[in-house]
């Protein structure tokens, strides 16, 4: 494959990408992070997300500000601001193949969880369970550029569906930046990584706000459950990929 070619599939993928995050709150990295993986290596894909999830978040935060409850939301924050360093040792001390591996398990186990759960797992939120939920996301996020399962299932299933977008793009926002400074400290952002980034942010600016502006109009209905068979269907493709 071309460095063109990669270019143009990667534009593609992360303009559909962009476009879930826009509607849902959620789901950039998701299906980024496992097709780009077949363009390019766990450790630029890894890094290079991030970098443009962040960009995506506080696009989409901009546009959504008014409903933010910034105050809630710190301790969820800041669990998520903990756990990711740990992520990122753990990104730089796997093998690519078995972090590929690890990440389509979660994706697989995600998709299940939310397709299958009730509202009575979480019940009312709580700063313990936000806490605890941010933790697991934070890991995720710096080890495979994806927090949202557990953070987006937590929200969801707790919030309003505008109030729940709002606070995905603020926590992802910030999350985001975190991740991004421990993959700069552990050196995995180059200059030619951050070129790519800013080559593919057009897409993701076009994707995140068609997606914000679907999101106003419709209901996710049905469309959800079509997302969730897709993320499934993807992390069945990270396992037997060799």
């Amino acid at each position: 494959m071309t460095y063109d070619t990669g270019l143009l599939i990667a534009l593609m993928i992360l303009g559909g990408a962009a476009f879930l995050q826009g509607f849902s709150g959620f789901g950039i990295n998701l299906f980024a992070v496992p097709l780009l993986s077949q363009v390019w290596d766990m450790h630029t894909v890894v890094p290079l997300c991030i970098l443009i999830a962040t960009t995506c978040a506080a696009i989409l935060l901009t546009m959504n500000r008014r409903m933010v409850n910034v105050r809630a939301m710190i301790p969820m924050i800041c669990a998520a601001a903990v756990g990711s360093p740990i992520g990122v040792i753990v990104l730089s001390s796997m093998d690519a193949t078995w972090a590929l591996r690890v990440l389509g398990v979660v994706i697989i186990a995600s998709a299940a969880a939310q397709a299958l759960v009730k509202e009575a797992l979480f019940g009312e939120p709580t700063h313990a369970k936000g806490i605890s939920m941010g933790l697991a996301g934070g890991i995720m996020g710096g080890a495979f550029g994806t927090a949202g399962p557990p953070i987006a299932m937590y929200i969801h299933l707790t919030h309003e569906p505008k109030l729940a977008r709002s606070a995905l793009y603020l926590i992802f926002a910030t999350t985001g930046c975190v991740s991004l400074s421990g993959h700069i400290i552990a050196g995995h952002v180059s200059g030619p990584l951050v070129l790519k980034g800013l080559m593919l942010l057009p897409a993701v600016v076009l994707g995140s706000w068609l997606g914000d502006a679907a999101a106003a109009k419709c209901r996710p209905g049905p469309f959800r459950y079509i997302i969730l068979a897709l993320l499934a269907a993807l992390g069945v493709m990270m396992l037997f990929r060799h």
